[in-house]
C-alpha cells in the first residue's frame, strides 16, 4: 500500500470514526424524546482493485419491527376507545345510581308505590295526600334529570367528535409536511430518520383517534387511508369535514340525518371508523347513550300509562270533582269514532255527600256508541243529559271537544261531583271492570287501535301528563332485515289534513318491504315527504321505523286492515316515546290541589240501588299501591327484551346492564392498557435508546478513531522519512 493510500485510509477512518461518535451522541441526546429510536449504521470496507483503501458509512437505519409497531398502534387505538367510553359509563352510573343506593330510579320508584299504601290508610289525610303528590313530582323531575343529561352526553360526544376531527386534520397535515421533507432527503441522499420517527409518532396519535391503514411509497411517501378504503393523505391530505350540533334531543339520530356527517371529499366515512377515540364518540352519540335513553322513555311511558289507567277509574271524594281536561288529542272529532266493544259506562253525578245525584250510562244516550259514533256526538250527549233534568238540571254544565282537540267537561257548579265507572253491562251495579274501546281514527269503518278504559281513553284523570303532541310516530324494535307478513296500506292525516278531508296521501306495502324500503317509499312519495319524513334509527341492537309531521303538527295514521290483521299491528306503529321521560309531569290539577288525586271509586249500594261515593273508600289507592307489584308487559327497548316486569325490576335491569357494561369496559381499559405497555416495552427493547449500549459503541469508535489516528501518525512519521532521505 503507498502512503497517501495509507493516508487516506486513515482519513476515512477518522471520519467515519467520527460519524458514529456524533451518531452515539445524537441517540444519548434523544433518549427522551417521545417517538425517537435508536439509529445505527455499520462501516463497510472500501477495496480498490483487490486491496482494502478504508473505510465509509453505510446508510444511517432506525431500529425498528414494522410488525411490531402496527400492533402497537391497533392496541393503543382500542385502549383510546374504551378508555373514552369508560368515562361515559362513569357519568351514567352517576346519574342513574347504583342498584342498591337510596337515590336510583329503581329506589325512587318503589318508594313513590309506598306513599299510596300509605294513602290507602289515611285517605282522609291531607298531608298524605300532599306527599304522594310531591313524590310523583320528585319522580319526574329524576326521570327529567336523567333525560336531560343523557341529552347533554350526546352534545358533548358530538361536540367531542368535531374536536377529534380537527385533531385528524391537524395530524394529516404533520404527516404531509413529513412526507414532503423525507421525499427530498430521499431523493437528495439525505439522513431522514428523525423525519421518520416524526412521522410515525403523527401516525401513532391518528390512529388514536381513527383506525387507519398505511403503506410507504418508494420514493418515501406515506400514504393514509381508512379501513374502509377511504382515502385521508396521498399527494395531498384530504380534508375530513364535520359540523357539531348546538343541541341534541331525544329523537335526534344519525339515521334520520339529524347529525353532520364525517365526510371526506364529500362521501360519508362514519360507517367506516371502526377503532379509536371517534369510534367510542359515535357509539355513544348514536347508540350507547340512545339506548338507556330507550329504555327510561319505555319506562316512563308503561309507568304513566299504567298508573293514568287506575287513576282515571279513581275518585276524590269528599274533594269536588267538577271539571275534567282531557289529555287526548282528536284532530277530527267529528269523524273519529270510538265503540264500546265490551261493557257499559255509568255516567253519575254525586251530590256533596257522596250520594247519587243523577245517572245514566253512555249507551243509554248514545245507543250509536255500541257500534261506534264520533267523538263530538259523545260529548254532546254528555252534556245534554247534565243540562237535562234526568241528568241533575245543570244548565250551565258543557261537555265539547276544545279547539285544541282535547275532551274538556265543566259542571258549572261547585255542589255536584262526576264520576264514572266502567262497568260489565248498562244494568246498574254490574261487575266494574274497564270496558274495551275501539277507536277508528278516520271514519271509515276500520279500527286502527284499542284502548281499556272510557276515562281512561279521553285521558280526563290523567296523573301524569306530557305535552309533547301526537307529531312523531315508532314502530317496535324490529331486526335490520325484518319484513311483515302481511301487505297493506296506510293513510296519513295531520291537523292541516285531518280525516274526513283529503288524506296526506296513502302508502301501499307490500310483505316483503323492510322498514329502510318502507322509509325510502315515504320519502320518496312527492305528496307524503311534503309533510312528513322517515327514518330508519337504531334502538340497541335493532332498528324502529320513525316518521314525523315535517310542521310537528298532530298526526293520525290510518290502516286498511282491522286490528290484528293490519299493517299497524304488524309494524307496531304507534305514538313515538322518544324522550318521553324528559317531558313528563304531574297534572296540573294535582299539584294545584293534591286532594283531586285518586282514592277512591263509584260504588254500588244494592239495597239502595243506588251509586255512592265514599271518603273512606280506599280502592284505588289500593289499586295503585299493588301496581308497583304487578308484572307490566314492556316493549323491547335500548337492548332489553320484552318482558313482563314490576316498574323498579325494570328500573333496576337498566341500572345493573349499565353497572354491568361499565365493569366490562373498565376491565378491557385494564387489558388493553396492560397490553399497550406490553407492547410498548417489546418495542422499546428493540427500538429504545440504551444507555449501556450506547457506552459499548462509543468505546467502539474510539478506538477506531484511535487506531486512525495511528495510521495517519505513521504515514507522516513514514513521509517524514523519506523526505529526509530525498534532501
Amino acid at each position: 500500500m503507498s502512503l497517501n493510500l495509507a493516508l487516506s485510509a486513515g482519513i476515512s477512518g477518522l471520519q467515519t470514526a467520527q460519524k458514529g461518535l456524533d451518531l452515539v451522541s445524537h441517540n444519548l441526546a434523544n433518549i427522551n424524546t417521545p417517538g425517537y429510536t435508536r439509529k445505527i449504521f455499520n462501516p463497510e470496507s472500501v477495496v480498490l482493485n483487490g486491496s482494502g483503501v478504508g473505510v465509509q458509512t453505510g446508510t444511517i437505519a432506525r431500529r425498528v419491527d414494522e410488525g411490531l409497531n402496527r400492533d402497537l398502534r391497533e392496541e393503543l387505538a382500542k385502549y383510546t376507545e374504551y378508555k373514552t367510553k369508560a368515562s361515559y359509563y362513569q357519568r351514567m352510573q352517576d346519574l342513574f345510581g347504583k342498584p342498591a343506593s337510596n337515590n336510583s330510579i329503581s329506589h325512587n320508584l318503589t318508594a313513590f308505590g309506598q306513599q299510596f299504601d300509605t294513602l290507602a290508610l289515611e285517605t282522609d289525610k291531607s298531608t298524605q295526600q300532599m306527599a304522594t303528590v310531591r313524590s310523583a313530582q320528585e319522580l319526574t323531575s329524576q326521570f327529567n334529570t336523567i333525560s336531560t343529561r343523557l341529552q347533554q352526553m350526546r352534545l358533548t360526544a358530538d361536540q367531542d367528535i368535531a374536536g377529534a376531527v380537527a385533531e385528524v386534520n391537524g395530524h394529516l397535515k404533520n404527516i404531509d409536511t413529513l412526507n414532503d421533507e423525507i421525499t427530498l432527503g430521499v431523493a437528495t441522499g439525505r439522513d431522514v430518520t428523525d423525519l421518520q420517527d416524526k412521522r410515525d409518532l403523527e401516525v401513532q396519535q391518528l390512529t388514536e383517534l381513527v383506525d387507519v391503514t398505511t403503506f410507504e411509497r418508494p420514493g418515501g411517501a406515506l400514504v393514509v387511508y381508512t379501513k374502509g378504503g377511504s382515502t385521508l393523505l396521498d399527494a395531498d391530505p384530504i380534508p375530513v369535514s364535520f359540523t357539531a350540533s348546538s343541541s341534541v334531543t331525544a329523537w335526534d339520530s344519525k339515521g334520520g340525518g339529524d347529525f353532520s356527517a364525517i365526510s371526506v371529499g364529500g362521501s360519508d366515512i362514519t360507517g367506516e371508523i371502526g377503532a379509536g377515540k371517534l369510534a367510542a364518540l359515535i357509539d355513544m352519540r348514536d347508540k350507547t347513550v340512545p339506548a338507556y335513553q330507550s329504555q327510561m322513555d319505555e319506562l316512563a311511558g308503561k309507568f304513566s300509562d299504567s298508573i293514568n289507567q287506575i287513576h282515571n277509574r279513581g275518585t276524590s271524594q269528599p274533594t269536588i270533582a267538577n271539571s275534567y281536561s282531557g289529555t287526548t288529542t282528536f284532530i277530527a272529532p267529528a269523524t273519529q269514532t270510538m265503540a264500546l266493544t265490551t261493557g257499559d259506562v255509568a255516567i253519575t253525578l254525586f251530590n256533596a255527600d257522596g250520594t247519587q245525584k243523577a245517572t245514566t250510562t253512555l249507551k243509554t244516550i248514545v245507543p250509536a256508541v255500541a257500534t261506534g259514533e264520533d267523538i263530538s256526538t259523545v260529548t254532546t250527549a254528555i252534556q245534554t243529559w247534565l243540562n237535562s233534568g234526568t241528568g241533575g238540571g245543570l244548565t250551565g254544565a258543557t261537555a265539547t271537544v276544545d279547539a285544541n282537540g282535547k275532551v274538556q267537561i265543566k259542571l258549572g257548579t261547585n255542589t255536584a261531583s262526576l264520576a264514572f265507572r266502567d262497568q260489565a253491562s248498562t244494568t246498574a251495579g254490574s261487575t266494574a271492570g274497564d270496558v274495551t274501546i275501539a277507536y277508528d281514527a278516520d271514519g271509515n269503518g276500520t279500527t286502527d287501535q284499542t284502548v281499556s278504559g272510557f276515562a281512561n281513553f279521553l285521558g280526563l284523570n290523567d296523573m301524569f301528563v306530557a305535552n309533547r303532541g301526537q307529531w312523531m310516530a315508532d314502530s317496535d324494535v324490529k331486526a335490520q332485515n325484518w319484513t311483515p307478513n302481511v301487505g297493506g296500506a296506510l293513510t296519513f292525516y295531520d291537523s292541516n289534513n285531518p280525516p274526513g278531508g283529503t288524506a296526506i296521501g296513502t302508502l301501499t306495502i307490500a310483505p316483503n318491504e323492510t322498514l329502510k324500503d318502507i322509509a325510502l317509499k315515504i320519502n320518496s312519495d312527492t305528496a307524503l315527504s311534503a309533510k312528513l319524513e322517515a327514518e330508519v334509527v337504531q334502538d340497541g341492537d335493532g332498528y324502529r321505523l320513525r316518521i314525523k309531521d315535517r310542521a310537528g303538527k298532530d298526526m293520525v295514521i290510518t290502516q286498511t286492515a282491522g286490528v290484528g290483521t293490519g299493517l299497524i299491528e304488524q309494524l307496531g306503529l304507534k305514538d313515538s316515546k322518544a324522550g318521553l321521560s324528559g317531558q313528563l309531569r304531574v297534572n296540573q290539577s294535582l299539584l294545584d290541589d293534591s286532594s283531586r288525586i285518586s282514592r277512591g271509586a263509584v260504588l254500588f249500594n244494592s239495597d239502595t240501588g243506588q251509586y255512592y261515593i265514599s271518603a273512606g273508600d280506599n280502592t284505588t289507592a289500593n289499586q295503585l299501591a299493588k301496581s308497583f307489584q304487578t308484572a307490566v308487559s314492556f316493549d323491547a327497548a335500548g337492548g332489553v327484551t320484552t318482558g313482563a316486569r314490576s316498574f323498579s325490576d325494570y328500573a333496576a335491569l337498566t341500572l345493573s346492564q349499565n353497572a354491568s357494561e361499565a365493569s366490562a369496559v373498565a376491565t378491557t381499559v385494564s387489558y388493553q392498557s396492560q397490553l399497550a405497555d406490553t407492547l410498548q416495552l417489546k418495542s422499546a427493547e428493540i427500538s429504545a435508546v440504551n444507555m449501556d449500549e450506547e457506552l459499548s459503541q462509543l468505546l467502539v469508535w474510539e478506538q477506531m478513531y484511535r487506531a486512525s489516528a495511528k495510521v495517519i501518525s505513521a504515514a507522516a512519521d513514514m513521509l517524514d522519512v523519506l523526505n529526509s532521505i530525498i534532501r
